[in-house]
């Protein structure tokens, strides 16, 4: 792809910038010892070493220049080969503004590494694929390598993008269309979109998406399930994104793509285990599910202004806090196993009796058991990948739970919707969350981000000095360790 890129940056910082940060990360792709290779080899996945030299990306620069013209020097490191540092000409003081012109030349890599990139039938599945000015927050440029964790620090960004095609491909993303001039053997189309910090863009030979009206919101989505017509997509589709305006805040841009891409690079552990001739959930249930994770995924990453990386678990948590809180409302009944429950041969089975959320609990202690289990507020890059994947995320929404459970006035959603709306003013961070959950709460909860977040203390009560009578039970608890934090006391009856 060959591209001619104009970047008007404005200083909003209030330090004096000598020079500017861009994230490339395409260029990550470039060879077999950059950070994403060392990442995959870490991994235990040897197609990337393994792959023809055609089959990588890079990113080759031809110019970059300020607004008159002038070169500007930018370095890229061996070490950080996905991003440049660009040395401006003079400095650029608070509130003053620098045109940079770029062009360069993008080669995608093979979408067999990610997912991401261009694939055997001609489709090219575009993601962080071109430079994007890099996150500025407490005095300096967020550099972050590309580990394959989605999680590129991006400045807040209106984009402008014009891109020319042959007439035989079609264009879905999430940006809004301007305009279109259609020529003989192709098309030039204009698309804009303001206040982001990403996009996605998918070129394809034949369009697999389709596009669904809610309200104000235009959803396209490609979310396989042959077995329900398009009605019922749309029945689903319409409830979630309704549901989930309701309990965070009213999506802010006019478009989103829910793709079969990002369902499988974040799939719902559990379904995506059974093979595909055993279904035990509803074919709608099973497109609600997967919409659903995939949806609020994207939705919460297009548009809270976090650093991704650093303040992963405010992703993870109010993602999975959400959903559990749809199956609670609409699907009380439902099982684990879903229908397999229903079988004799299973009923004995502790696993078969386990509600739909309570899935989340048990596979987060898988790795708790074996001792695997890492802080919740630790960066996501420095996660096993079971947790970064699974693990943590469960245990993040499972502990967003905990605390509403604990507060018991709504405080917790009251915080989430307060959050989502001072993304809209500005950047925000894991602070500005901590505060409106402390403010919110009407009480001391800093044992919640001390021990819960940003820990893994051993949390160990037992039972004491139990007596019974004929109509009550007396006892006390007794604390093992030296971690103050409520927890819940309950009785149960008949196995109920």
């Amino acid at each position: 792809m060959n591209i001619r890129q104009e970047i008007t940056f404005n200083n909003v910082s209030n330090d004096t910038l000598i020079s500017v940060v861009l994230n490339d990360w395409n260029n990550s792709f470039s060879d077999k010892n950059t950070p994403l290779a060392k990442r995959f080899s870490d991994e235990f996945y040897r197609g990337f070493h393994l792959a023809k030299p055609e089959e990588r990306g890079n990113t080759t620069i031809i110019s970059l220049a300020d607004t008159q013209d002038g070169a500007l020097a930018w370095e890229r490191s061996v070490k950080n080969p996905d991003f440049i540092v660009v040395k401006l000409n003079q400095k650029l003081a608070p509130n003053e503004t620098i045109v940079l012109h770029l062009t360069y030349i993008v080669k995608i890599p093979s979408d067999k590494f990610t997912r991401y990139g261009f694939s055997q039938n001609g489709s090219l599945n575009l993601k962080n694929w071109f430079l994007t000015p890099a996150r500025f927050e407490n005095h300096r440029f967020i550099k972050y390598n590309n580990y394959n964790l989605d999680d590129i620090a991006n400045a807040t960004t209106d984009y402008d993008v014009e891109i020319k095609i042959p007439n035989n491909y079609t264009i879905t993303t999430d940006l809004d269309k301007v305009s279109q001039d259609q020529f003989e053997t192709y098309s030039n189309t204009s698309y804009s979109g303001n206040k982001r910090t990403d996009f996605s863009m998918f070129i394809e030979p034949k369009n697999s998406f389709k596009n669904y009206k809610i309200g104000s919101l235009e959803v396209s989505t490609n979310l396989r399930n042959n077995n329900l017509d398009e009605i019922q997509k749309a029945l689903a589709i319409s409830k979630i994104v309704d549901y989930t305006n309701a309990y965070i805040g009213t999506y802010p841009h006019n478009k989103i793509t829910v793709s079969q891409i990002d369902y499988e690079r974040n799939p719902f552990y559990g379904l995506n285990q059974l093979p595909s001739f055993i279904n035990p959930f509803p074919d709608a249930f099973m497109f609600e599910i997967k919409f659903l994770k995939t949806y609020l995924n994207t939705y919460l990453k297009n548009s809270l202004r976090l650093d991704p990386r650093k303040d992963n678990w405010i992703y993870d948590g109010i993602q999975i806090y959400v959903m559990m809180k749809y199956i609670e409302e609409n699907y009380p009944d439902q099982k684990m196993m879903g229908s397999l429950s229903k079988l004799k041969i299973l009923k004995s089975y502790k696993l078969t009796n386990l509600s739909f959320n309570e899935q989340y609990s048990y596979f987060y202690m898988l790795m708790a058991r074996k001792n695997l289990d890492q802080p919740l507020g630790d960066p996501k890059n420095t996660l096993i990948k079971f947790n970064e994947q699974i693990a943590s995320k469960y245990r993040a929404g499972l502990s967003l739970s905990y605390l509403d459970d604990y507060l018991g006035n709504n405080s917790v959603q009251t915080s989430i919707q307060d959050f989502y709306e001072l993304n809209k003013i500005e950047q925000v961070s894991r602070t500005n969350f901590e505060s409106l959950m402390n403010y919110n709460a009407k009480k001391n909860i800093d044992w919640f981000f001390d021990i819960i977040i940003n820990s893994r203390k051993i949390i160990d009560y037992k039972f004491h000095n139990v007596s019974k009578t004929k109509d009550s039970v007396t006892f006390s608890i007794r604390n093992k360790t030296d971690n103050y934090l409520p927890i819940p006391i309950y009785g149960v009856k008949k196995k109920i």
